[in-house]
């Protein structure tokens, strides 16, 4: 996978962030969710390098990216952390202004990277997310069934950090994501096989931080923002079959936060990028360079 992209560390004030990039253009950064890593790009990234310089990167904590030693505190894997250790990766890419796009916790840094530096941001496009305040604001009991790892991971203190640790990284995967080789999944054998290599006692503890932050820093940070709307284009895609689509019109919600907001639905899972490629480019691509 992603075998024409190059490969290196970037080392930035907050962490030393994995990335991958390839293709001639305006330069397009792409940020995964959770439990992934920048490999749930590899059947769209390619299709831009024609279009864009196309930069795939790991989230502070996740993939090969750095995770902190012991126990995350709520500021390390906050979202405003993890949106200033990607501007600093392009900054040192020599990218000033970019385009962006981010699925599930990529879309939420995305989000928080548009609001605190909304000069670098050309166009944004959110994948299969809503408000972070909007869904703690919003849950049902359907939602919170599925989703059990909001609210498990947000746990204080060390339980659910050391229970994750306690299982075999591909028992835990196999209960977050569908395992391909149990039955018909989103996820090819060589991503899925990727997603388990980079599921450490680690990269727990990082995750664990970063849903801490999701219900204590990242809110505080979204408070404070203001009634000031984000003023550049902003493209929303969501899969039909997702909590994100159940009870709520994507556009609507986040036109209370963006002044110019298109989108709509695809026919997918959750995990669009790897589900839906196709119908996710057709959405993207015109949005992008438009």
């Amino acid at each position: 996978m992603l075998e024409e992209f190059s490969l290196e560390t970037i080392e930035t004030s907050g962490a030393r962030i994995r990335v991958r990039q390839a293709g001639s253009g305006p330069a397009l950064l792409l940020l995964h969710g959770f439990p992934q890593t920048h490999v749930i790009w590899h059947k769209v990234a390619p299709r831009l390098t024609s279009y864009f310089r196309v930069v795939l990167s790991d989230l502070r904590g996740y993939g090969d990216s750095e995770v902190r030693a012991g126990m995350a505190g709520d500021d390390d894997y906050s979202f405003r952390a993890m949106a200033a250790d990607q501007l600093e990766v392009m900054k040192a890419l020599g990218y000033d202004e970019f385009l962006l796009a981010g699925h599930d916790r990529g879309g939420r840094t995305a989000w928080r990277l548009a609001r605190d530096y909304p000069r670098s941001v050309m166009k944004l496009a959110l994948i299969d997310i809503l408000p972070t305040q909007y869904v703690w604001d919003h849950m049902s009991l359907p939602w919170a069934m599925t989703a059990w790892h909001w609210l498990f991971l947000a746990q204080p203190g060390g339980l659910p950090q050391r229970m994750a640790q306690a299982m075999p990284a591909s028992d835990l995967m196999a209960s977050l994501l569908r395992d391909p080789a149990k039955g018909p999944s989103p996820h090819t054998p060589e991503a899925y096989a990727e997603y388990v290599r980079c599921c450490s006692a680690r990269s727990i503890a990082a995750w664990c931080g970063d849903y801490r932050a999701a219900a204590t820093t990242d809110l505080l940070h979204d408070s404070l923002d203001g009634s000031d709307k984000f003023d550049r284009p902003v493209f929303l895609a969501w899969a039909d079959a997702s909590h994100v689509a159940k009870g709520a019109h994507p556009v609507s919600v986040w036109s209370e936060h963006c002044r110019d907001v298109s989108g709509g639905p695809i026919r997918s899972s959750h995990y669009i990028p790897e589900e839906a490629p196709d119908a996710l480019l057709e959405g993207l691509l015109p949005f992008l360079l438009g």
